[in-house]
């Protein structure tokens, strides 16, 4: 893998590489894709939900962080 400064350009070697490693059929790709972006999604919406849960807590004892 090369080394490289930009994000984006980070994200596309990252792709590339791993397109080397796993499936040639563009169909399986899409799909490992797919499974990863839901993945993706689905942490950041339980990590923002247990973030206002955690603020929403703190402030019944007056805690701010």
């Amino acid at each position: 893998m090369r080394v490289v400064n930009d994000i984006a350009e980070h994200g596309v070697a990252l792709m590339d590489e791993y397109n080397k490693l796993h499936t040639t059929d563009e169909e399986q790709k899409q799909f490992l894709l797919l499974v990863v972006k839901d993945t993706v999604s689905g942490i950041l919406t339980t990590a923002k939900r247990l973030s206002r849960e955690t603020d929403l807590y703190l402030a019944k004892f007056d805690i701010f962080i």
